[in-house]
């Protein structure tokens, strides 16, 4: 596998990888699907200001992605980055999600961040061990704070110390 900055030439297969997530599981909080206008206004915006967006390529076809931005707008964020990771559904619990969230870890202190949020579906449990392990730990739960497919959903943030 190899792990380098995404290219607006792999947004269709990010945009492939993002809709499959929404459709079949709630680790994306909306119900529509998106489109290739919409990934590359995402793409675009990330790079413009230089957050990185990563891919993990296998035989020529991205097989995950990951990026960080801006955790909220105010100033007194600007020390705090909030990443979000997604591997194609046949590669999951391969690995992947560790090389690019360890990836995505050193790319934020490298450039300076103290802290990275994670903000990840209650039930996502794999998604729980693999922060877990990566040193985040959970600092805030929010019960029913968001619904899809007329379920209630809880959403947890998960924290890493990057100093």
């Amino acid at each position: 596998m190899e792990l380098r900055n995404a290219e607006a030439s792999d947004l269709a297969e990010i945009l492939g990888i993002y809709n499959e997530v929404i459709r079949n599981s709630n680790s994306i909080y909306r119900e529509e699907t998106a489109n290739l206008e919409n990934r590359t206004t995402w793409f675009d915006e990330k790079i413009t200001v230089g957050f990185p967006i990563l891919v993990a390529v296998e035989i020529g076809s991205v097989v995950g992605y990951g990026a960080y931005g801006q955790f909220r707008p105010a100033y007194g964020y600007r020390f705090t980055v909030e990443h979000t990771i997604h591997v194609r559904s046949d590669k999951r619990g391969m690995g992947i999600g560790q090389s690019i969230l360890s990836a995505l870890i050193e790319r934020a202190k490298e450039a300076g961040f103290h802290a990275m949020i994670g903000a990840i579906d209650s039930e996502n449990i794999a998604s729980v061990k693999l922060h877990a392990s990566n040193g985040f730990s959970e600092v805030a739960r929010l019960p029913q704070i968001a619904k899809k497919n007329g379920h209630w959903l809880t959403l947890l943030f998960m924290q890493k110390i990057l100093d």
